[in-house]
């Protein structure tokens, strides 16, 4: 399959990103390893509950591919199952990066009071 396509019946699999990552990146000429990425998966519920649902950050492509799938059959069976997703990506890992600021708000990132 190319990059550029959807495989596995029009599902997204992280090998398929991860190669259109490491080939745009080869073009410029660093490697994807280098950026750091976080992902996160994030669906459209606004016929739902009027606003997308998001779950956490994590550096694992595989999981976020994972909870992107849930979300979306959560999403289809309703709000009773949309809402147990949801609550299922948000009680899941969360992602800390060395280095972060701590502390709460803008303000605290910014090295002010929050």
């Amino acid at each position: 399959a190319e990059a550029g396509s959807l495989a596995q019946g029009g599902e997204l699999t992280a090998a398929l990103v991860l190669q259109a990552l490491a080939s745009a990146s080869a073009q410029r000429g660093f490697n994807v390893e280098d950026m750091g990425l976080c992902f996160r998966a994030e669906i459209r519920a606004g016929s739902t509950i009027r606003r997308d649902i998001w779950g956490r950050f994590s550096m694992d492509l595989r999981r976020v591919l994972e909870e992107r799938t849930l979300l979306l059959a959560g999403k289809q069976a309703g709000w009773p199952a949309l809402r147990a997703a949801w609550i299922a990506a948000l009680t899941g890992p969360m992602l800390v990066r060395k280095g972060a600021p701590r502390g709460r708000g803008p303000q605290a990132a910014a090295g002010g009071h929050a």
